[in-house]
């Protein structure tokens, strides 16, 4: 078994997942000020935005990787994020047919409502603040864990959001075609409906446990 291989493996996947978090707090926070009202937002239903962690990781591997000056990597941010931002609304959009965002309704410049000025700006900024200040913090922390230690919460936190992954897919497919992308927000409908579906199976698991045990106790008091 290659440790280091499975150590490196283990240390972006932390990566992955604290990017992750921290691209949730700061869509809820933007959107709820937006909104002005309380947001809960994110494809999964746990609280974890994968695009923005594959967004950090991919600012951080290619800055890495080509070294250029702050404000060379201001316009790589800006370049990076806006591509993966566009290109994931329309992949989105493809495989479930509605639209997941649409800033033609509150941003005047923006391309086909997928990417806009407003949030290139951000995502500059915001990659600096990555490059120069949060990884550094963050890669810091993640190797002050033990190898085996990193390993084994990688590993957890993994299983965790793959299941996530699967269960909000299967939740996305099951809204598939019951909201109109574009005209409201999907992706908090979304979630309005992934609590309301948990609610009502939860519900039905306890009753279906309820006639289980009143089965048995009938069945028990039959033969004594």
């Amino acid at each position: 078994m290659d440790t280091d291989l499975f150590t490196s493996l283990a240390t972006w996947i932390l990566y992955f997942i604290i990017y992750g978090v921290i691209g949730y707090i700061f869509e809820v926070i933007y959107c709820s000020i937006q909104a002005g009202e309380l947001k809960n937002r994110g494809f999964l239903y746990g609280p974890v935005v994968p695009i923005y962690a594959f967004g950090a990781l991919i600012i951080v591997a290619t800055s890495d990787w080509l070294n250029w000056p702050w404000w060379g990597n201001f316009f790589l941010c800006i370049i990076l994020c806006d591509t993966l931002e566009y290109l994931t609304s329309i992949l989105l959009e493809k495989i479930f047919h509605m639209r997941w965002w649409d800033y033609s309704k509150n941003n005047r410049f923006h391309l086909n409502g997928r990417i806009s000025l407003r949030t290139s700006l951000c995502f500059g900024f915001g990659g600096l603040m990555i490059i120069y200040w949060m990884h550094p913090l963050i890669a810091g922390g993640v190797g002050l864990l033990p190898d085996n230690i990193a390993i084994l919460l990688a590993a957890l936190l993994f299983g965790i959001y793959l299941m996530d992954t699967i269960l909000s897919t299967i939740m996305a497919f099951k809204v598939k075609g019951m909201l109109d992308g574009g005209e409201i927000d999907v992706t908090a409908q979304i979630k309005k409906y992934e609590a309301h579906y948990y609610e009502v199976e939860r519900r039905k698991r306890q009753k279906r446990w309820r006639k289980y045990k009143n089965n048995l106790k009938k069945k028990f008091y039959k033969e004594r």
